[in-house]
């Protein structure tokens, strides 16, 4: 076998950091799957590469968008109150540290100025963080709400896979009408067909028509665990806000119905 001396090897980085400080691998692990699927993959902006994490008052937020959907993750901890942080991972590194946590026990996590190690029993992994400024995601988020519904998830994710079956890339939204006592979701391609589905749903507010890509909204409802999902609307052309447990928030982009 061939091979080469061990001295070619790169050195691994010597992380020297106050900010030294452990996790529940548990708890990482749910808010990075909760959150990292959100993730941008178009290279020109950078800066969506990768889950904002922040750490400030004991709380741990975790937060990623594409522009057309935004995913946050909120979870207290038992962080001392000293401990305040502010990066964003790549995606790679979100990808790899997936695989390394576990259900249990603590992850130790060290940072420098552009570097982060994350180290478990079995493993630790370096990576550079990345440079920029993350958009201001807060005013992403809608304020104001006028139509309320609270639904069963597993209902909801499945009607939304049947319906998205005839979807087509001329016709690629879903429309969902929010009526008084049900959520009607349906889909039409000329190619294709016509599916209609419906959920028994209390909603106040009034009545609302909107449409949504089906991949948006199927992708946070089978990371969400939770038995029922809360779902605000405010107008046709503006952003939907979905909410799971403990302060969870996904805003995603509406569709133009054709």
């Amino acid at each position: 076998i061939m091979g080469l001396g061990p001295d070619d090897f790169p050195k691994l980085p010597e992380l020297s950091s106050d900010q030294t400080f452990e996790l529940d691998q548990q708890t990482l692990k749910k808010c990075l799957a909760l959150t990292s699927f959100a993730i941008s993959r178009d290279e020109t902006r950078y800066t969506l590469n990768g889950v904002l994490v922040i750490l400030k008052n004991k709380t741990a937020r975790f937060v990623a968008t594409d522009g057309k959907r935004l995913a946050s993750a909120e979870k207290a901890t038992d962080l001392p109150t000293n401990i305040s942080l502010e990066v964003i991972i790549p995606s790679k590194t979100i990808f790899e540290l997936t695989k390394l946590l576990s259900e249990g026990g603590k992850v130790k996590i060290k940072h420098t100025q552009n570097q982060i190690m994350f180290e478990t029993d079995k493993a630790t992994l370096i990576s550079r963080l990345i440079e920029g400024r993350f958009p201001n995601f807060e005013q992403v988020i809608p304020k104001e709400k006028k139509i309320n519904t609270t639904v069963n998830r597993q209902e909801l994710l499945s009607a939304m896979k049947r319906v998205s079956l005839l979807t087509s890339q001329e016709n690629q939204s879903v429309k969902l009408d929010f009526i008084k006592d049900k959520l009607l979701i349906s889909s039409r391609s000329p190619n294709l067909g016509e599916a209609k589905e419906e959920i028994q749903a209390e909603i106040s507010g009034g009545d609302l028509t909107i449409g949504f890509n089906p991949i948006y909204i199927l992708d946070v409802l089978k990371n969400l665990d939770t038995e029922e999902v809360s779902l605000s609307m405010t107008d046709p052309d503006k952003p939907g806000l979905i909410k799971g447990e403990g302060g969870y928030l996904y805003v995603v982009m509406p569709m133009q119905l054709s």
